[in-house]
């Protein structure tokens, strides 16, 4: 795991995983082994994660390299 990110209104968690380029969400309150994948293809080396709850967005950074 790489980043990580908690969206304190839905009470999501958002993680990236370079190692696999996936990134994915888990409900505080649910658990956590039942997680989704929300992005796997056309993904390469995500670093970090943001969330702003306000916009209802996700960001992530990726890696250069």
């Amino acid at each position: 795991m790489n980043g990580l990110a908690v969206d304190w209104i839905t009470q999501n968690v958002y993680w990236t995983d370079a190692r696999y380029n996936i990134i994915g969400v888990v409900p505080m309150a649910i658990d956590s082994r039942m997680w989704k994948m929300i992005v796997d293809t056309d993904l390469t080396s995500p670093q970090d994660v943001v969330v702003d709850p306000k916009r209802q967005s996700v960001y992530i950074s990726i890696s250069a390299y």
